[in-house]
């Protein structure tokens, strides 16, 4: 039986803009190409759903003429919505510009994507043997973060929690932070991301050893001076002589190589997934653009490879991969399986202009039938 996908996030209008380069500052640069079109969450369920997913999304859409792109959007892709517009507001909009390397920069505008509240997602009736896909964007906004935070202690433990935490990763709050951190069952991200949550966890865990320290010199005890008990402690953490400390188990050159660097520089991708992993303790998907991805897990760590492409936009390339990697997991399929899949899927649209380039159910079947070095069970 095909399990059905709830999608906690926010779909918005991507107004693409094809560019031989950025603009300088106080310049101008005529665009080569530009398209309007639903993008942001919405990538994510249009792959899922062009690969067979029954999906929903739980988010919510204004009312005005970017809204009414979005909506036509999903019921063209036969997405279902639960909620209704927001009345009054339209739906925010992101400027996405793409060089002549395939490299994007985006600007963004929030709307009524933002305004989620606990009647949107008290609406939805999930089932044990169903998968929520919670998108980063969605926890580091203020309201829709305290909403779900609000929300996600009713989620039936059993029911599977796929995060994907995004770039902004560190701006989501603390308290939300720990939160999706203990209850995620699957963690999907780029090798940015993972070298940005495993400076934040590792950062985690020192406050938490030092605020321990705190307590316990509070009061010497065994004859041990406050001054050798923070030493110690220090030890235990990996505190090197610059005085950055690691988590157990993390190799220090996974640290960064200054203060200010928040992604660990790790020339070693695998050492990069099997030390998130180990500080996660639920499976990892890493991806790694053209190289594929990792899958980690707690007895096992492997490399799945890319179908080889030339890329010329990478818009929305991440989204698709974790759309179709539902819809394998919704229907049936290992992990290591529903990867390679979604391998295939994102390497299809990143050889198409625009945001939501995902492929159909039958052009992936297609492309894993022409390689079969990338076949899954």
């Amino acid at each position: 039986m095909t399990q059905r996908i709830w999608y906690i996030g926010q779909a918005i209008v991507d107004l693409s803009v094809r560019l031989p380069h950025l603009p300088e500052v106080g310049g101008d640069v005529f665009a080569q190409r530009s398209q309007m079109s639903a993008g942001g969450g919405f990538n994510v369920l249009a792959a899922a759903a062009r690969d067979g997913g029954a999906i929903t999304y739980l988010g919510t859409i204004g009312d005005g003429p970017l809204a009414a792109i979005i909506s036509g959007a999903m019921v063209k892709e036969g997405i279902a919505q639960l909620n209704r517009p927001i009345i009054g507001q339209d739906s925010g909009w992101c400027l996405a510009m793409v060089d002549d390397d395939a490299e994007r920069t985006f600007v963004s505008v929030l709307g009524a994507e933002g305004r989620l509240a606990s009647e949107h997602l008290a609406h939805a009736s999930i089932d044990y043997d169903d998968i929520v896909f919670l998108c980063g964007y969605a926890l580091r906004h203020p309201n829709n973060g305290a909403t779900i935070a609000a929300w996600l202690p009713s989620l039936p433990r059993a029911v599977p929690l796929v995060i994907d935490p995004g770039p902004l990763l560190d701006e989501i709050p603390d308290d939300l932070w720990r939160l999706v951190v203990h209850r995620a069952s699957l963690w999907t991200v780029n090798r940015r991301e993972a070298g940005l949550m495993l400076n934040r966890l590792t950062a985690d865990l020192a406050a938490s050893h030092a605020t321990e320290v705190a307590d316990d010199t509070a009061e010497p005890h065994d004859g041990v001076s406050t001054e050798e008990r923070v030493a110690i402690e220090k030890e235990d953490l990996g505190e090197n002589a610059l005085g950055s400390a690691t988590a157990p188990g993390v190799d220090a050159d996974l640290r960064p190589t200054a203060p200010d660097d928040r992604v660990a520089p790790v020339d070693d991708v695998a050492a990069l997934a099997r030390a998130l992993q180990a500080q996660l303790s639920v499976p990892l998907v890493l991806r790694d653009g053209a190289e594929g991805s990792w899958l980690a897990s707690a007895d096992q760590l492997i490399h799945l490879p890319a179908l080889a492409v030339t890329a010329v936009d990478q818009t929305g390339a991440g989204d698709c991969h974790a759309g179709v990697l539902l819809a394998g997991m919704a229907h049936g399929l290992s992990l290591e399986a529903a990867i390679r899949r979604a391998n295939v899927a994102a390497a299809i649209a990143v050889t198409r202009h625009g945001g939501a380039t995902a492929p159909t159910r039958r052009e992936i079947d297609q492309a894993m039938a022409g390689a079969p070095a990338l076949g899954g069970d």
